[in-house]
């Protein structure tokens, strides 16, 4: 909930209003009732154990094209808001320093987010909106045991071979773009203010995930998740 975003830049499950998660399925189903803002296609591959593109995601681990630290000198950064940035004017970090240096890019970020969710907006902005990044639910991490045998217990756990690939686990990237705009849950004020991220109080906004001077403007979730 807190990292996750769809392709389509909403939540993993749809807030109906507000601060509050409103279950979607009869039978209130974590795992029915998640990814159903996202089309068709892609819910359906997460209902089927298939790997689908996100905007962002971190259930757990994660693995990343090494180009990205070593050639674009990507970096994990916290917001202006909660602490360190990085990033260099002079472009002694390369790609990523210039880009986290401009003018304006930080002040666009959403007040407070994972540093997990600031280092998938930093590659789509790196990548000029031609990111991708994948979740594959068949992947599976937990903090303990118990967790773990919850989860196992509501999708039991399938193994993959490699004969047992097909085309359906290949992703159609052709139609795959970066999202209009991508929820933020804001955990800061501007001013560095905490804030209770999942307060009825707070309400969501929308940004630009695609960085440009002077578009670093939101929008009001309406309070039914409208917008698609």
């Amino acid at each position: 909930m807190w990292v996750t975003r769809g392709i389509s830049g909403d939540l993993v499950y749809p807030f109906r209003t507000p601060g509050g998660y409103t279950p979607i399925s009869d039978s209130e189903d974590w795992v029915t009732d998640a990814f159903s803002t996202e089309s068709k296609g892609n819910c359906e591959r997460w209902l089927q154990g298939r790997p689908f593109p996100v905007y962002s995601g971190w259930g757990g681990m994660a693995a990343f094209d090494a180009s990205l630290f070593t050639s674009q000198h990507l970096r994990f950064r916290s917001s202006t808001t909660s602490g360190w940035s990085g990033g260099s004017s002079t472009g002694a970090l390369g790609p990523w320093g210039r880009l986290v240096s401009s003018e304006g890019y930080l002040a666009s970020d959403c007040p407070g987010a994972s540093e997990c969710e600031y280092i998938a907006r930093d590659i789509w902005n790196l990548r000029d909106g031609k990111a991708r990044i994948v979740l594959a639910p068949q992947a599976r991490t937990a903090y303990n045991l118990d967790d773990w045998l919850v989860m196992a217990e509501a999708v039991p756990p399938t193994r993959h071979v490699e004969s047992d690939l097909d085309d359906d686990d290949l992703i159609d990237w052709s139609g795959v773009n970066v999202p209009d705009t991508v929820v933020c849950i804001a955990s800061r004020d501007k001013d560095g203010t905490s804030l209770d991220a999942w307060s009825e109080d707070n309400h969501r906004v929308r940004l630009d995930p695609v960085w440009r001077p002077g578009n670093n403007s939101v929008a009001k979730i309406d309070d039914h998740e409208g917008h698609k």
